[in-house]
């Protein structure tokens, strides 16, 4: 049986700041919290040198804390930082410390670490102390594959709308103005987007991005524009969207918690093909996938989709009501049941 006593690891010192709803939900049934443990102070977080030093730094700081307090039974919760994992399991492998880290989120494809080299054995041996979560059962067989570990070590486990529902009270206007919404920034398809833009000038596109994202779209045609936003006004052009569209590079995971908003919000997503989708909607159901790459075929389903309204519609409406099932609360307890008695 797991204990009460929990760990908290993330990348960054604004962790709780963003996850304040984890810490009250923590507190709400009497799990105390002893250290939250990041490696990336905000300030020092734009890369170069120094945030090098100073992450390393904080890592080995880490691991030699958990090292001397965690105890077998206690829960060490990696929230989205999955390199931290690795680097927590491989310590307490080979330093004989019964102790198991729980990788929420686990954001690498395995499928690159060809088995037998180097990189392969230090993660197989990582893993050995690691329970980790993934969104898709063909994400959880190719870890599996990968490294030839028992099925216990990986859970599917989808990422939940956290405390998206409160915050996306806040918008009033919900209706249609006629536009094709992208946003985010991890892992998008920035030239796919600008292909497909360009097969589809009647339509305008309104990209919400950070700063460095939107330099990326400065060769964009004259029919997307680009927002670098704020949370609330990130929302508030997707909810007044016709169409959702997010290409992405990679094809292990991405993207899931827009499309998650903005199917809260009643819109359709058309995304590129990747492993962790499945986990979540289903083609031609509640979501529209196209070939990554593809600005083509993207540019057909969304003109499609623009003109078929009632089609879009019902395929906006299961995406709504599927995504109901991604609510913390159902998340939560999934994760004391599955997850936190593998302990």
């Amino acid at each position: 049986m797991y204990s009460k006593r929990i760990f908290l690891v993330n990348a960054y010192s604004s962790f709780r700041h963003y996850n304040e709803y984890l810490y009250d939900k923590l507190s709400s049934e009497g799990f105390e919290i002893k250290k939250t443990l990041y490696v990336n102070p905000d300030f020092f977080s734009n890369g170069g040198k120094c945030s090098k030093i100073r992450h390393w730094f904080l890592e080995i700081k880490n691991v030699i804390y958990l090292m001397l307090h965690a105890h077998r039974h206690d829960i060490i919760l990696c929230w989205d930082s999955h390199g931290e994992a690795r680097i927590l399991g491989l310590v307490f492998f080979l330093f004989a410390k019964n102790l198991k880290v729980i990788s929420y989120n686990c954001s690498m494809d395995p499928r690159k670490w060809k088995k037998g080299t180097l990189k392969w054995r230090l993660n197989r041996q990582a893993f050995k102390n690691i329970i980790g979560t993934v969104s898709s059962e063909p994400q959880r067989q190719a870890y599996i594959d990968t490294f030839d570990l028992p099925e216990w070590h990986f859970h599917v486990l989808q990422d939940s709308l956290k405390d998206h529902p409160e915050r996306l009270k806040s918008i009033v206007d919900n209706s249609d103005h006629g536009y094709i919404f992208s946003g985010g920034g991890a892992g998008r398809d920035w030239n796919t987007l600008i292909e497909t833009a360009r097969l589809l000038p009647q339509y305008i596109f309104k990209v919400a991005t950070n700063a460095a994202n939107a330099a990326m779209l400065k060769n964009a045609p004259k029919n997307v524009e680009v927002y670098c936003y704020r949370y609330h006004e990130f929302n508030q052009l997707a909810a007044n969207a016709t169409l959702c569209f997010i290409p992405l590079l990679g094809s292990w995971q991405g993207g899931v918690t827009v499309i998650n908003d903005v199917a809260y919000l009643g819109k359709l997503t058309v995304t590129t093909d990747f492993l962790g989708i499945c986990g979540y909607y289903t083609n031609g159901n509640d979501i529209v996938v196209v070939n990554q790459g593809d600005a083509k075929q993207a540019a057909e389903k969304i003109d499609y989709l623009m003109q078929h309204p009632n089609e879009r519609k019902a395929l906006a409406a299961r995406a709504q009501e599927r995504v109901q099932d991604f609510r913390f609360e159902n998340f939560w307890e999934k994760m004391k049941k599955e997850i936190f008695t593998m302990l």
